[in-house]
Parts: C-alpha cells; structure tokens; sequence
C-alpha cells in the first residue's frame, strides 16, 4: 500500500514538472535563447509603441491647434457679424441689399468653419489620447518582457556557473 502511494505520488509529481513549459527543465543555452527572444520582441514591442505614442501626442497637438483656429475664426466672425449688423437697413438699392445678404452669408460660413475645425480637433483629441492609452499599456508590456527576458538570460549564467 505504500509502495503504491508513493509510486502514485511520484507519477503526480513527474507529470506536474512536465506539464508545463518550466524554465528548471530548460538547459542553461535554451534559457538563455528563450530570454534574448523575449527581450528582443519586447524592445520591438516598445519601439514599435513609442512611434504611436509620438503619433498619439501629435494629433493631441494637431487637435489643440485646430480648436485653436476655430475659435479665433469663431470669434473674428462675430465681430464681422457685429460690424455688418450695424450697417444692415441702411440700403436704399436692391444691389445693396443682395451685398449685405452675402456679406451675412460668407461670414456664416467663416462661423461654421470654426465650429467645424473645433470639432475635429476635439475628435483628434480624443483620437490621440486613445492611442497614448494604448501606446503606454504596449510600452508597459514590452517593458516586462525585456525584464522576464533579462532575468531569464541571467538565471541561465548563474545555472551554468553552479
């Protein structure tokens, strides 16, 4: 009976230890490739992350400067609106008339331009935050895999040195 105990016990174990991918059954060279492999897909991980980080703070950027021009066009507009608006009804001609009604038009289409800028920009802003979110978490996973990679590489130098 105790002999079957420990031979089910030994079976158990053995299957456990080779169940699984463990670094302790690997040899110090196969450790060592294991890790520079991991540490090299994280460094491409992390470069590859970065460069949409870089595009993620440029359209942030982008997105800033285009509701930065839509209110300046959204402002100048009112003020071109204010300036018409005092000329209005001093028309004595039907051309006169047709002139103002254009003027009102174009400055209408300057005013929607700027809203229209403003929005984007904010789209872009929301775009290019998203992309730094998902930029930091890549950088953040590479990060770990060049330190699992690492310490893979070092644990295989101690383990041929014992």
């Amino acid at each position: 009976m105790k002999i079957g105990c420990v031979l089910m016990f030994v079976a158990l174990m053995s299957g456990c230890s080779t169940f699984g991918s463990s670094d302790a059954n690997m040899t110090p060279d196969q450790m060592w490739a294991k890790g520079k492999q991991q540490s090299q897909k994280g460094e491409d991980m992390v470069t590859a992350s970065q460069e949409k980080l870089s595009n993620g703070q440029r359209n942030v950027r982008e997105g800033e400067s285009l509701i930065t021009d839509g209110t300046n066009l959204i402002e100048k507009s009112r003020l071109d609106y204010k300036k018409a608006s005092e000329k209005v009804g001093k028309s004595s001609k039907p051309d006169q008339v047709a002139y103002e009604a254009d003027q009102f038009k174009r400055i209408a289409g300057r005013w929607e331009s700027g809203v229209d800028k403003i929005k984007d920009g904010k789209n872009l802003i929301k775009k290019g935050n998203k992309t730094i979110k998902a930029s930091q978490d890549e950088i953040f996973k590479g990060r770990a895999l060049i330190d699992a990679g690492s310490q893979l590489m070092i644990n295989s130098q101690t383990t041929t040195s014992n």
